[in-house]
């Protein structure tokens, strides 16, 4: 039995248009800048005069007070980025994915703190993943933090380099909090970015 031509082509011809594969691609969102030149931006903190903080020449200086300076925005999967300087003998932590008020916070909590004699080391999320001890570090100069959470997978750089890596179910959305424990912190160049599933069609 000999097969149609024409059958042929329409056979290759349904090939070549049917369904189309999608392909997901991850993809960082837009980039939000957290503070000002010499101010937080309007609508975009939390009013907590109690915090005790001063912006000037785009650096936030928190005093410690046991309060929580609360970023007003829910996040689930995104990148925070910031600079960061303590005192001597300071500490100051972040809080993410956090629900933060007063002196309590939920979510997690990077450690910033120097001492590298301490169960929290320097980027450890408290109580959950220590982080590896960088001696490179010094108080009363400038450090970056970067903070990276996608689904339950957690990353903390320090210097551009993973301290912190772990995957945690506690808590999967929430704000950003920050928080000087002793002395002033100082932080500069905050800013986050959401993830983006970007989705592409391929033949």
């Amino acid at each position: 039995m000999k097969t149609s031509p024409f059958l042929v082509i329409i056979v290759l011809i349904g090939l070549a248009c049917g369904p189309t594969a999608q392909q997901e691609t991850e993809q960082y969102g837009q980039w939000s800048t957290m503070v000002g030149s010499n101010t937080l931006p309007d609508q975009a903190w939390k009013d907590n005069s109690s915090a005790g903080y001063q912006v000037e020449d785009s650096v936030l200086s928190l005093e410690s007070k046991d309060t929580w300076l609360v970023y007003d925005r829910v996040l689930d999967d995104f990148v925070f980025e910031t600079e960061f300087q303590l005192e001597k003998g300071g500490r100051a932590v972040v809080a993410f994915r956090s629900e933060a008020a007063g002196q309590e916070a939920d979510g997690y909590q990077v450690n910033l703190d120097h001492d590298i004699d301490q169960q929290n080391t320097l980027g450890s999320i408290i109580d959950i993943a220590r982080a590896k001890t960088l001696k490179s570090t010094q108080p009363e100069t400038w450090a970056s933090l970067t903070i990276e959470a996608r689904g339950d997978h957690l990353k903390i750089f320090v210097n551009d380099t993973l301290v912190t890596e772990t995957h945690h179910r506690r808590s999967g959305e929430g704000r950003i909090a920050l928080q000087a424990k002793d002395g002033i912190a100082k932080f500069k160049r905050c800013g986050s970015r959401l993830w983006k599933m970007k989705i592409t069609l391929a033949h």
